[in-house]
C-alpha cells in the first residue's frame, strides 16, 4: 500500500509550463515544510540545485501512477494549457490539484470545489494555498473525493459521444 504523504509535480523546461515558477514554488515549499516529500516527474534532467526533490526522469506508467498516488496535492504552474492531461491524471489518482488559473485547468477545476486555482505567476499565492491545504486534512479529503468525481467526467467514451453529437448536429 502506498502512503500519500507529499506533493507532486511535472517539471518541464517549456516556457508555457513556467519552469521558473515551478522551481520557486517547490523551493519555497521545501523551505517552509522541510519534512514534506516532493515527488517530481519529467522528461528533462533534474535541475542541479533540486536535491530536495524525489525526481523521476521519463517514468513508466506504473512509476507515474505511484508518484501520483504518493501525492496529496499536485502542483501545476503553467501559463497556458489546452486540456491538461496531467491535471486529469492527478485528479483520477486522488490528488487535489493546485493549479494556476490557465484556461485548460480552469475549464476542469472549480476553485475550492474540486481543486485550487491561483493566479498565473503568483508563486507566493500558490505556496500559501498548498501549505494551508496540507494543514486541513478534512478539506484535503473532501477536495480529493470531488476531484476524482470531476475527473470521471472526462473519459474517452464521453468525449466520443460529444464529438458524435456535435458532428450529427452539423448534418441537420
Amino acid at each position: 500500500d502506498i502512503e500519500r504523504n507529499g506533493v507532486g509535480a511535472l517539471y518541464s523546461t517549456h516556457p508555457n509550463k513556467a519552469p521558473e515558477d515551478m522551481e520557486c514554488v517547490l523551493r519555497e515549499l521545501h523551505e517552509s515544510i522541510p519534512e514534506l516529500p516532493i515527488h517530481v516527474l519529467g522528461t528533462n534532467a533534474c535541475p542541479p540545485q533540486r536535491s530536495f526533490v524525489k525526481y523521476t526522469q521519463l517514468p513508466t506508467v506504473d512509476e507515474a501512477r505511484r508518484i501520483y498516488n504518493q501525492s496529496k496535492v499536485w502542483i501545476v504552474t503553467s501559463r497556458t494549457e489546452g486540456l491538461p492531461g496531467v491535471v486529469l491524471e492527478a485528479m483520477s489518482c486522488g490528488c487535489v490539484v493546485a493549479s494556476t488559473d490557465n484556461a485548460g485547468s480552469a475549464e476542469i477545476i472549480s476553485h475550492s470545489k474540486d481543486g485550487i486555482l491561483t493566479r498565473i505567476g503568483e508563486t507566493d499565492q500558490m505556496v500559501h494555498a498548498v501549505s494551508e491545504l496540507l494543514q486541513k486534512p478534512t478539506e484535503l479529503e473532501r477536495l480529493a473525493e470531488a476531484s476524482r468525481s470531476r475527473a470521471s467526467d472526462f473519459t474517452w467514451a464521453k468525449a466520443a459521444d460529444k464529438m458524435e453529437s456535435f458532428l450529427s448536429s452539423l448534418n441537420r
